[in-house]
């Protein structure tokens, strides 16, 4: 699993000067053929990995599911750099949280042991 984050930002215009800066995020997940199959087989597309709230002027939510990250995810603006680093940090999660739930599928058929 690879992923690929692309961070943009834009100026906000008003009538006669600069309003500062918009920023969004994008997030897309590589999966391998095998991680694929799995996502498929086990048809976790839905899946949840994570509900947040961000914001540091305007609180907004937002939902990482499988699907989003696979086709990517495109954050909604935000108006300032320490939100945007906060959505990061979370599909980051989202994404550890995806990886988790793969080997779990993976092991089906199998067995864990855990020593202790």
């Amino acid at each position: 699993m690879r992923l690929v984050l692309r961070r943009n930002q834009s100026e906000k215009r008003g009538l006669i000067r600069s309003k500062g800066m918009e920023f969004t995020l994008y997030a897309k997940v590589d999966l391998t053929p095998e991680e694929e199959s799995l996502v498929s087989t086990y048809n976790v597309d839905d899946y949840i990995l994570g509900e947040y709230e961000a914001g540091t002027k305007r609180t907004f939510n937002f939902t990482v599911d499988v699907k989003s990250l696979i086709n990517g995810y495109t954050t909604v603006e935000v108006d300032d750099v320490l939100t945007l680093t906060t959505l990061e940090d979370e599909i980051k999660d989202s994404c550890r949280k995806l990886k988790s739930l793969l080997g779990i599928l993976e092991s089906f058929g199998g067995e864990e042991i855990v020593e202790y």
